[in-house]
């Protein structure tokens, strides 16, 4: 609910629910992690739940393990004592859902036709049981009913005493998905240091006066992770001699489930070395499990450890405290708190032990809010784009000539003090997205929201942006979808493809599920696997008679064409809403690396989840009106000439 404070028009308060749970050290039930109590069923039953950033489906043991459960400290859930719980049928959409939050393929009970889960975490514990429905009681006054959990009948693995986990990853199964209504997918937490303590989990808005926001990444290869930009690493106040594409090639994510930070072997090399540097006064202990830089502290009362510190994306720098950099064992054996990976390719993940101490806030939907600068109170913005390009600096007006004789006073945009990333030689961006800060909306007085372009297929040939209207005779207009789940992109329905002629065999809810957008600034169209196999594979065959060639970066598709002078490609077409269909030109479907590197210009995303782009590869050639007031978006084939 919006609400505006009377007397100041321009401040709006968003109104949340918010509700908090506390949040208790799993050693109290034999678990490194940490656990809420939630209840389960009507009449319901309180069960302890690990909640875990890192998973998406909630389970919990349940009656009558039917193959294996392990001790939990509450009494096991059994679901035929609950008025309120259903099993999901295996013909259900619902179902199929557990395909991406689980990684594995739902199996479907023959005698009652229910559908059937199955997860397994990288320690190699798991459950599989009965994928249901059923009332979950957050507090006395917040209840969930027809909430989407695992009933385990056959559970192993290193849980200690819960009951199961609370899953509160991306996934539209995970209880943050789920809530999202209520909640607007913002959570925090504050884990507890020691096994006295007790600290909390919130869900909904809480006070984050002292918060520095870093933007979610890209970077990692599954979306229902908190995939974050780390940058680099200070210990004892020197940055760590390491390359940034040490983290970002297998990205980096932050899990309230993994409890040591594991880095890659190369990051975590360097980071022993400089902290034995600033322990070399101290005698060393024996390794403790997977933690091999341990010391003996029992002669001292008072000792002193490096300062360990983590840059993260937007300028984030977080400073660990000693419960974040140390474990321990007992006073002989106290460990330095990470580990490496197998390889430097494995991700990287940031974990509750260094968490300790921090409220770590959560806004899934939000990205990034805006900072204050202390000295001049001016208020700073913080972006971060898909290849983990940023900027960071003052939002600021200012004016804006656009030709000689077109000037905009007063243009909100931002003043840019820390910028890296994919920007070439060029000092900015210009936004045309649909948010009231874009361009197109600061300028609907005089340009109406209509604006187009005509991207040049080569270096040497010189293309246009036209605000306001503009000849469209060759114009096919699609609508705007409301699709996306992202209201400022321009969001359109796919609902085919064509590829020499022939419709690809796909179903048309592979392209509704993550939707589709359409956007100037990113090069490559991104696909569903599920699509992009389908399209590269009729590819191929209408290219058999060319010699293959290596692949180039994403592009895994490419064919030696330096023999040829001649040579004919299979016609590729997108099919829109509103019957539009987009025929592609030679220079829509072919990344020109060199004559002997001819790429199809297409790549896959990391899950059939991820949105669909419709990059600028493809508008080459076509002549592509935005109509934001008329809620449509049109193509034209001639337009160009």
């Amino acid at each position: 609910m919006l609400s505006k404070n009377k007397g100041h028009d321009n401040s709006v308060k968003e109104e949340l629910d918010s509700t908090t749970l506390p949040a208790k050290s799993g050693s109290l039930i034999g678990s490194g992690n940490y656990f809420v109590v939630v209840g389960i069923g009507s009449p319901k039953r309180d069960l302890s739940l690990i909640f875990d950033t890192g998973s998406d489906l909630t389970w919990t043991q349940c009656e009558p393990c039917a193959r294996s459960c392990y001790k939990q400290q509450d009494p096991i859930f059994d679901p035929s004592k609950s008025t309120s719980y259903s099993n999901i049928t295996c013909t259900s959409s619902v179902c199929t859902q557990l395909t991406s939050a689980t990684g594995n393929q739902p199996g479907c009970a023959s005698s009652s036709n229910a559908c059937i889960y199955g997860i397994q975490y990288g320690d190699s514990s798991f459950s599989v049981g009965y994928f249901s429905r059923e009332r979950l009681t957050v507090t006395a006054t917040e209840v969930v009913d027809n909430f989407l959990f695992g009933c385990g009948q056959n559970n192993q693995g290193l849980f200690g005493g819960s009951a199961g986990l609370l899953g509160l990853g991306r996934n539209p199964i995970s209880f943050v998905e789920q809530t999202a209504t209520k909640y607007k997918k913002l959570f925090a937490y504050c884990l507890p240091s020691t096994a006295s303590n007790v600290g909390y989990l919130t869900f909904g808005r809480v006070a984050d006066n002292y918060i520095k926001y870093t933007p979610l990444s890209t970077n990692s290869g599954v979306s229902s992770f908190y995939a974050l930009d780390l940058l680099g690493i200070y210990v004892g106040g020197a940055k760590l001699s390491i390359s940034s594409s040490t983290f970002s090639t297998g990205g980096t994510i932050i899990d309230s489930g993994t409890v040591i930070t594991r880095l890659p072997p190369t990051a975590y090399s360097a980071l022993r070395t400089e902290f034995q540097k600033g322990m070399s006064r101290y005698p060393k202990a024996s390794a403790l499990s997977i933690l091999d830089t341990c010391y003996d502290l029992s002669g001292y009362k008072v000792f002193a450890i490096p300062k360990i510190s983590f840059v993260f994306g937007g300028g984030v720098t977080v400073d660990l405290a000693a419960a974040g950099v140390l474990y321990v064992g007992s006073v002989k054996q106290v460990c330095l708190a990470f580990a490496p990976n197998g390889d430097d390719s494995d991700t990287t993940i940031f974990g509750n032990v260094q968490q300790k101490t921090l409220q770590v806030v959560y806004d899934a939907a939000g990205g990034n809010q805006p900072g204050c600068a202390s000295s001049s109170n001016a208020c700073i913005y913080g972006i971060q784009y898909g290849d983990s390009s940023f900027s960071v600096g003052y939002f600021s007006r200012e004016r804006l000539t656009v030709t000689a004789t077109e000037v905009v006073d007063n243009f909100l945009f931002g003043c840019g003090q820390n910028n890296q990333g994919l920007f070439g030689g060029s000092a900015g961006l210009l936004g045309l997205g649909r948010n009231p800060i874009s361009f197109v909306e600061q300028t609907a007085t005089k340009y109406k929201k209509l604006f187009a372009y005509c991207l040049p297929s080569t270096a040497s040939n010189v293309g246009y942006l036209t605000f306001g209207r503009v000849a469209d005779n060759y114009i096919k207009y699609t609508p705007l979808s409301t699709n996306s789940g992202v209201s400022s992109f321009y969001a359109l329905d796919l609902l085919g493809i064509y590829v020499g002629g022939a419709k690809l065999s796909i179903s048309s809810s592979t392209f509704s599920t993550g939707g589709t957008i359409i956007d100037s600034g990113t090069v490559i169209t991104r696909l569903p696997p599920t699509a992009y196999s389908a399209l590269r594979t009729e590819f191929q065959k209408g290219m058999s008679r060319y010699p293959k060639a290596s692949a180039l970066s994403i592009l895994d598709t490419c064919y030696d064409l330096s023999g040829y002078k001649v040579f004919a490609i299979p016609k590729i077409s997108f099919v829109f809403g509103g019957g539009v269909t987009v025929d592609l030109a030679a220079a829509g479907v072919l990344y020109v690396g060199s004559v002997k590197q001819v790429c199809l210009a297409f790549a896959p995303n990391g899950d059939d989840s991820d949105t669909t782009i419709f990059g600028n590869v493809q508008q080459k050639t076509l002549q592509v009106v935005y109509d934001a007031a008329g809620g449509k978006v049109g193509f034209g084939v001639g337009g160009c000439k």
